[in-house]
């Protein structure tokens, strides 16, 4: 097993941190600033040396006054996995993978989840690129060769509540950031009361998995400020569009979720495709450049049983079926479409 260079040092640091352990009976010199208490957090690893991760996990292990459970994910696609099924205190994020370079990791992490902190941990000690982590939303930046346990764990502690409170945790945790529409850690209650509803109406429940339709060329051409700004205009469409009684939310990246209690299919339907059809005529604007994006849509009927797991996965699959139609369309594989061409 490879051992990388940075790492050399780190496996002298761990040694004699299990030294003065026991010369010192694990004394509160190792421990968090201003911190007496004993604390738990779940922590996501994405390394792809496991060399690397292996040693990190043996630093943490060694926190005093903490407990780290780790979740060890190799790539950026199997880590975006992770944090739309988990819910993590904080990221730590090698900055170069193998399907990630520089700051693109962080990037697409922040894009998922807005409220995951994010530290960085690379054998790359370019100050520039530390600086541009930084002002792209990672909390620190830290290189492998020069960090020990106390360190690591107090910056992973650190980064959580400074993340808190630059984004008002404690006071709006089931809301994103950016758009202000309930996140995907308020959907579990929000659906169970829409199925419960439903039921009681003795209806099926709608729920829409809405994606915007290549979303990735607005911010590479324009830059994420304007990705942003369409993300922001998209939220803002659906929450006037909707009914009362329905729920608006941001998924993660560029997509969203609809609830719709007291709906049938043929409407639930219809209300879909009413809404792509207005997201694609309207203009978004931002520093007088004006773009223009659709969507695709993915609708399915939760039952007074259906979990949200399995719910989520049909709507998963008739988006896919959309984008593989054409796009600017709604599918389902629940019940048959009215329309199959995509909205005009």
């Amino acid at each position: 097993m490879r051992i990388s260079r940075q790492f050399a040092a780190l496996e002298q640091l761990i040694a004699a941190d299990e030294d003065r352990s026991v010369d010192t009976g694990n004394s509160s010199s190792h421990g968090f600033v201003g911190s007496g208490n004993d604390s738990s957090f779940s922590v996501l690893l994405i390394e792809d040396d496991d060399a690397d991760a292996l040693l990190l996990k043996r630093l943490l292990k060694r926190a005093p006054h903490a407990t780290f459970t780790i979740t060890h994910e190799s790539s950026l696609v199997s880590a975006l996995k992770q944090i739309k099924q988990s819910d993590f205190d904080v990221a730590i994020v090698d900055i170069n993978l193998p399907d990630a370079r520089n700051a693109e990791s962080f990037e697409q992490i922040r894009a998922l989840d807005s409220r995951l902190p994010i530290v960085v941990l690379t054998g790359d000690d370019s100050e520039e690129l530390a600086i541009y982590a930084i002002r792209c939303g990672a909390q620190d930046y830290l290189t492998k060769g020069e960090v020990s346990g106390p360190t690591l764990a107090r910056a992973l502690r650190f980064a959580i509540v400074r993340h808190r409170m630059v984004l008002g945790l404690q006071t709006a945790a089931g809301h994103d950031q950016l758009t202000g529409l309930p996140n995907r850690r308020h959907l579990d209650s929000q659906f169970a009361l829409a199925q419960v509803s439903a039921t009681e109406q003795q209806n099926l429940l709608p729920v829409c998995l809405l994606d915007l339709d290549y979303f990735k060329q607005v911010n590479d051409r324009y830059g994420h400020c304007m990705g942003d700004a369409v993300l922001k205009k998209v939220a803002q469409h659906l929450s006037q569009q909707i009914h009362e009684e329905m729920w608006a939310g941001r998924f993660g990246g560029e997509e969203f979720i609809l609830l719709m209690p007291g709906l049938g299919p043929s409407a639930a339907n219809d209300m879909v495709e009413g809404l792509l059809g207005t997201l694609e005529a309207m203009p978004i604007v931002l520093d007088g450049v004006s773009v223009s994006v659709t969507a695709s849509a993915g609708l399915a009927m939760a039952g007074p049983t259906d979990a949200w797991e399995d719910v989520y996965a049909r709507c998963d699959s008739a988006l896919y079926q959309a984008k593989q139609s054409g796009r600017n369309q709604v599918a389902s594989i629940d019940f048959p479409m009215k329309h199959s061409t995509p909205v005009e």
